[in-house]
């Protein structure tokens, strides 16, 4: 089993210090393939008041599982990725093959109530996993529905990479807040522009 490999909240880039280059957070830690999670860290840029600059992004690698049939799955590497210019969305990419990627973008509040009760509508619906079902590995797990009908895809994620994802997100806009964080002006100029 592989653990998730999270990128902690970034400062805005137009608040880094000019000083130093801004820090590349590792893609692994060491003994994260021994299974241990890397301890998220955090670079923090700091204001002409001296506290903390605002986080706007978040992401993690986090390993999910196509559901192909009864007790059969197949294992692949995926990113949840979150920022502050989009609030309720969080992107979850999956890597289809060595250089191709399909990216879903999903409501963060789906994802946060599909780890205790069903949630969402359409083509994204995530629930948590039975006992006795798809995840039944040791660990609590969730069922990620992607489409609808006969090419919908069913995942199962372990709730655990999941929460930590969802509190790094939380520490970039915390749930409730997102309304704070959208730009109108910049959306209507933007839908204004369009033919």
């Amino acid at each position: 089993m592989t653990s998730p490999q999270a990128s902690a909240p970034q400062p805005p880039a137009d608040r880094a210090p000019s000083a130093r280059p801004p820090r590349p957070h590792p893609r692994a830690e060491p003994g994260s393939e021994r299974g241990h999670a890397p301890a998220p860290t955090a670079d923090h840029a700091p204001t002409a008041e001296g506290d903390s600059a605002a986080r706007v992004a978040c992401g993690a690698e986090i390993r999910l599982h196509l559901v192909t049939g009864p007790g059969t799955e197949i294992p692949f590497p995926a990113r949840l990725t979150y920022t502050q210019a989009d609030p309720y969305a969080v992107r979850l990419q999956c890597r289809t093959g060595p250089a191709a990627t399909v990216t879903w973008v999903l409501s963060r509040d789906t994802l946060r109530h599909g780890l205790d009760r069903p949630s969402g509508l359409g083509d994204v619906r995530i629930r948590p996993a039975p006992s006795s079902g798809p995840g039944a590995h040791g660990q609590e797990s969730v069922l990620i529905t992607l489409g609808s009908g006969r090419d919908a895809a069913l995942l199962r994620g372990e709730t655990a990479q999941l929460q930590r994802f969802l509190e790094l997100s939380a520490a970039v806009v915390p749930p409730g807040t997102e309304h704070r964080h959208l730009d109108i002006d910049a959306l209507i100029s933007r839908l204004r522009s369009e033919p």
